[in-house]
């Protein structure tokens, strides 16, 4: 769900890993909504709770003190793994001492870990082209108005011409 901020907060759950993406901008204006739309994450049943931070241009120290808290909701049993956290990004949660990652033994074989792995790339996949089709069809609309515009553009200024 996208917040007037810019702020974009997803979650998915294939099984038994939940994925929690946050794009934009994770700062002091917009950490409260993120922490009320990112909440039903930390009480789903999980064994794995994923932070894809791929999105996030910015933080603050407000918008890291939410993902702490988050992190922290989530029960203790939990593995917490940041996935494609920006330089930026990774270095002011360094610089504020802050660790979202939770490590623990992941249950089963390294196969089944593979395939839960591979279960929530899959599902992100699918919602991304699904979401490409959406900015496609809605890029095509645009064009096609756009066209319109210019044609009537054009008819209106050959008129004035004429009547000139």
């Amino acid at each position: 769900m996208k917040t007037d901020g810019g702020l974009e907060v997803r979650i998915g759950q294939d099984g038994p890993v939940c994925v929690v993406a946050i794009s934009g901008e994770l700062d002091i204006a917009t950490a409260a909504e993120a922490a009320v739309l990112a909440a039903p994450a930390a009480v789903l049943p999980a064994e794995r709770l994923v932070l894809d931070l791929s999105g996030l241009r910015f933080i603050d120290g407000r918008g890291a003190r939410m993902l702490a808290e988050l992190t922290a909701a989530v029960d203790p049993g939990t593995v917490v793994i940041v996935r494609s956290a920006g330089r930026q990004v990774r270095r002011v949660l360094h610089i504020l001492g802050v660790d979202l990652e939770r490590r623990g033994s992941i249950p089963g074989s390294r196969r089944e870990w593979l395939l839960l792995e591979s279960r929530a790339v899959r599902g992100w996949a699918e919602q991304t082209r699904a979401d490409s089709a959406r900015t496609r069809e809605a890029s095509q609309h645009l064009r096609a108005e756009s066209q319109q515009l210019r044609m009537l553009s054009r008819a209106l200024c050959g008129q004035c011409r004429a009547e000139a």
